[in-house]
């Protein structure tokens, strides 16, 4: 907006104003670039320099107990494979020198696409000494109904620290063990 009005007000609304249309798309953008390796193609950038916080806002207003809901999709036109990538989110910001540098990923990815027997998995991977990006906590669908694997910390010297109490049950059985403070 070059208008000369300073105060806070809303540029864009688009505004759905018939309850009966409830599957209506407010929004669609629509990108048929190639990628290049070169980078991907920002569909929506937000620059706030006099702001402390950039904000992406999701807000139900409906007296339901569902609230929003952030999708991503990844529907490539054939049938899915193992470790297709579902979405990222990716967290950067400057090191010391200025370089804009990622520190923390989360990567949900499919880990096994068979029809009737998906498992997905989520990769929470961290910048480590070099700013190579590590899994450091890895959560798996299991081709067992009901389980879910987990990894946690990467490197023999990794250190995993438990706030209180850590309960570790096998099978029907459960047992705890006191950790060191």
């Amino acid at each position: 907006s070059d208008s000369s009005t300073t105060n806070a007000r809303t540029l864009v609304n688009v505004k759905n104003d018939n309850t009966a249309a409830v599957g209506a798309t407010l929004l669609a953008i629509t990108n048929d670039a190639v990628a290049s390796t070169a980078g991907q193609t920002d569909l929506i950038e937000t620059t706030v320099a006099s702001e402390t916080n950039p904000l992406l806002h999701l807000k139900n207003t409906n007296a339901d107990a569902v609230g929003p809901i952030l999708r991503f999709t990844q529907d490539g036109g054939s049938a899915g494979a193992n470790s297709d990538v579902a979405g990222t989110i990716s967290f950067y910001a400057d090191d010391a020198d200025q370089n804009n540098q990622e520190f923390v990923s989360l990567i949900a990815s499919v880990s096994d696409a068979t029809a009737g027997g998906e498992e997905g998995k989520l990769e929470v991977n961290i910048a480590e000494s070099d700013g190579t990006m590590t899994p450091g906590l890895v959560l798996m669908g299991s081709s067992t109904d009901g389980e879910i694997d987990c990894v946690i910390s990467a490197g023999t010297k990794s250190l995993t620290k438990v706030a209180g109490n850590l309960g570790v049950g096998v099978g029907t059985n459960t047992g705890s063990f006191q950790a060191a403070a």
